[in-house]
């Protein structure tokens, strides 16, 4: 019942069903207040799960390392690292044998802070102590490197991983790959992710997103389209995540046409477009100035049960002006405030440069004497 209670989040409810257990003298185990201490942490009702833990031990019942490893968590999570670490010493003095999972909250800890130094510390303390770190707290490490940017310390990690004998997965190298496309160089990832697969390592679709997006944001579509095409040849379904940063290439490399393509691609892989998928065609559609183009993609994106966004709509207005369309300008403009969208500084000067500066303050004004009637309708 005890248990039943914990697992509904219902903690008070289980402390209840604990007192009148000992009022009825009956003898509770360790597992009893471990899982109560456990529903309140996670809960975020650190305090509580403190409380617990000090009156378990109260009432003669010697708390085990996993209700300990509850509470250096919660104390950890929320950031009292002195108290959490103090826990941890307590455990010593107990006669208890600290685990991975006693210290692995502090390398979480580490990993979001961007220390990779404290991380390496902690892991080398548990390796001191003849612990047997695991996968999950290794990969812990590598990513406090690639957090801070250190993408040959998390290889010098994950050699380390590879020397103590922990199989190394999947989570593990993308977020190795992660780290290689943040630093800049995606052809790096590529030839890494390359030698993974010769290696008969299993890439997921994460793996080959992560170098697709890096050969996007260098604006390099044939370079996305190769890691496009081996990920569909070792078998991984590619996702509309996955075709977004196919269409991104192409978009930040100016090519509409390419970026309409991979579209069409997606529609006939069977998957549905979303807002990103279309906002980045019309983008690439800005980019050379051929607003007719971003126009007939919106067109499509409506038909399609997709409503644009307001970036959508503005970068029609800078396919026009790119192209010195005056027309389209116009209408997107007038899109834009139906939407209640206040147009920003750049956006007016782009009309101002395709209207002249009395042009646009008259079409503004024209539209908003427009808005009340529109509304009354």
């Amino acid at each position: 019942v005890i248990d039943a209670f914990s697992k509904a989040r219902d903690p008070d409810s289980a402390v209840r069903w604990l007192r009148e257990c000992q009022s009825s003298g009956l003898t509770l185990n360790p597992t009893c207040y471990t899982s109560v201490i456990d529903c309140f942490a996670k809960m975020g009702r650190v305090q509580q799960a403190v409380a617990l833990l000090d009156d378990m031990e109260g009432d003669g019942i010697a708390a085990d390392e996993v209700a300990h490893n509850v509470i250096i968590r919660a104390l950890a999570e929320q950031g009292d690292l002195d108290l959490a670490k103090a826990r941890l010493e307590s455990m010593d003095k107990l006669g208890l044998n600290a685990t991975p999972y006693s210290f692995h909250p502090f390398i979480v800890d580490c990993t979001k802070n961007k220390n990779p130094e404290g991380a390496s510390q902690w892991l080398s303390t548990m390796l001191q102590r003849r612990l047997s770190p695991g996968v999950i707290t290794y990969t812990a490490v590598v990513d406090s490197y690639v957090q801070a940017n250190d993408v040959a310390g998390a290889f010098r990690v994950l050699q380390q991983m590879i020397d103590n004998g922990v199989e190394v997965g999947t989570q593990t190298f993308n977020i190795i790959l992660r780290g290689m496309v943040q630093s800049g160089d995606a052809e790096g990832a590529a030839i890494y992710l390359q030698r993974l697969i010769e290696g008969g390592h299993t890439m997921d679709y994460f793996s080959f997103t992560a170098v697709i997006d890096g050969f996007a944001k260098q604006a390099q579509p044939e370079c996305a389209e190769w890691a496009f095409a081996v990920m569909t040849q070792v078998g991984v379904k590619p996702s509309v995540v996955a075709f977004n940063a196919l269409i991104d290439a192409y978009s930040k490399a100016g090519d509409h046409r390419g970026a309409a393509d991979v579209l069409r691609k997606m529609k006939t892989a069977g998957l549905r477009p979303d807002v990103v998928s279309y906002t980045s065609v019309v983008d690439a559609c800005a980019t050379v100035g051929d607003p007719e183009a971003a126009v007939q993609t919106i067109l499509d994106m409506q038909a399609a049960g997709v409503s644009p966004s307001q970036v959508t709509w503005k970068l029609v207005i800078s396919a026009c002006k790119n192209a010195g369309d005056v027309v389209w300008a116009t209408v997107a403009f007038r899109r834009l405030t139906e939407l209640g969208v206040e147009m920003n500084v750049a956006m007016l000067a782009a009309l101002q440069d395709l209207l002249g500066e009395e042009g646009a303050r008259q079409l503004q004004k024209e539209v908003s004497a427009a808005q009340p009637s529109a509304a009354r309708r």
